[in-house]
């Protein structure tokens, strides 16, 4: 496909979710698209997307396609209501640069946010679980990552629709000072009552 067709593809993509009856949420699960597109998109190890080798400078459409981005047994798709295009992901699709937490005066933390590469801030709970690197791999079976062995000491945070978060070695290194230990020998992150097995 040439470059000027890559682009309006794009468009096209961009113009689906946009008319979409609520395009900051677009609800994607209920769309079940059968045509796949040829589109030259990549995230790479380090979260930056690209196109025909060209870094996504805008912000909020790198925004825009998270929001419509999922995994399916095959890959990963940005899904509209009638197309769907199939990406690279060399690891994680989403990175992690900064976090928030609360905590007593015991150091027991009682809430903790992950703020993404685009602002996004997601809690870490149940339902949005902080793992290491083997339940991360485990995850994505049968997909394969570039990483292997690369970022095997990694944490990553597992979300909706098949994606996942790996968290940037500075948050890993900050999060690494609250550490705790159980009368095991294990090692893990207890947030809000609920413990997350890190270092086994």
């Amino acid at each position: 496909m040439a470059h000027g067709e890559q682009k309006t593809t794009l468009g096209r993509i961009d113009a689906a979710v946009k008319a979409a009856k609520n395009p900051k949420s677009p609800p994607i699960d209920q769309w079940h698209p059968t045509v796949e597109l040829s589109v030259a998109l990549r995230i790479g190890i380090d979260g930056q997307w690209s196109h025909d080798g060209e870094p996504v400078q805008r912000e909020s459409l790198v925004a825009l396609f998270l929001s419509i981005l999922r995994r399916e047994a095959g890959g990963y798709y940005l899904i509209t209501p009638h197309e769907k295009a199939r990406i690279e992901v060399a690891d994680a699709p989403i990175l992690v640069t900064d976090v928030e937490w609360k905590e007593t005066k015991e150091g027991e933390l009682t809430s903790l946010y992950a703020i993404t590469q685009t602002g996004q801030r997601i809690e870490i709970s149940a339902e949005h679980p902080l793992v290491n690197a083997s339940v991360f791999r485990q995850s994505v079976v049968p997909l394969q990552v570039e990483t292997e062995g690369l970022f095997d000491d990694a944490w990553y945070i597992l979300l909706p629709r098949g994606l996942s978060a790996r968290l940037s070695r500075p948050v890993y290194y900050r999060l690494a000072d609250k550490l705790q230990e159980t009368a095991e020998g294990d090692f893990g992150l207890r947030v809000g009552g609920h413990w997350f097995a890190l270092v086994l």
